[in-house]
């Protein structure tokens, strides 16, 4: 996991916990849970954060690599 500078890790994990939470809630149809939601976002912010430019901030990254995929 990339963790970009000015960071901890625990501080991306509740960034992206964050943004998780705001599109499983937005996204959640038929019989699909929230919480399974939450973990496909979670999955996918992880793997976006290797193209992360740290000149953008990285809320805004990651929702829009997450809401592209949902």
């Amino acid at each position: 996991m990339k963790i970009p500078r000015g960071m901890t890790e625990e501080q991306v994990i509740a960034t992206i916990n964050k943004v998780a939470a705001r599109y499983a809630h937005k996204f959640k149809f038929g019989y699909y849970e929230a919480e399974d939601i939450k973990q496909e976002a979670f999955i996918i912010a992880m793997e976006a954060l290797d193209r992360y430019d740290e000149t953008r901030p990285l809320e805004n990254f990651l929702a829009l690599r997450v809401h592209r995929f949902l």
